[in-house]
């Protein structure tokens, strides 16, 4: 099964705790066969997971509830991937991500994907999202400095 969803931070969190963070996931990943990529910026999480079906159920209604992040949407769902598009890592990291990562992300994901892949938001509503959040971010450290 793969995952994409994307969230809204609850706080912030530097490169020393996302990392810490992305290690424990990536120990608790590969436990349970999960694998995938974590994106960390404007505000946003990005993530993309594959893995077995019952295993990637429970780690998806953990995250949902997960008081690290909010506003969890889940943009695709693919009950029947056509294999792996990240099989080495349990999880990889990318942090601070740019608005075009987290595009290129998604584009990725979407060129993978096969048909039985359900999507729930399209690249304009993705791309529209990930740009309120920038700008939010932008205005709010202009404010804060000047």
């Amino acid at each position: 099964m793969q995952l994409l969803y994307c969230s809204r931070k609850t706080r912030p969190m530097d490169e020393a705790a996302l990392t810490d963070l992305a290690e424990q996931a990536a120990r608790r990943n590969a436990r349970h066969r999960i694998s995938g990529t974590l994106l960390a910026g404007c505000g946003l999480y990005l993530q993309f997971l594959e893995g077995p079906v019952a295993e990637l159920d429970a780690l998806w209604d953990q995250l949902q509830h997960d008081r690290r992040h909010t506003r969890v949407q889940l943009l695709m769902k693919n009950l029947r991937g056509a294999g792996r598009l990240y099989p080495a890592p349990p999880l990889a990291l990318l942090y601070p991500a740019t608005p075009l990562q987290f595009m290129a992300l998604a584009r990725d994901v979407r060129a993978h994907a096969n048909a039985h892949a359900k999507w729930t938001m399209d690249a304009h509503a993705l791309a529209a999202l990930v740009d309120r959040s920038a700008r939010r971010r932008e205005r709010a450290g202009a404010a804060a400095g000047g």
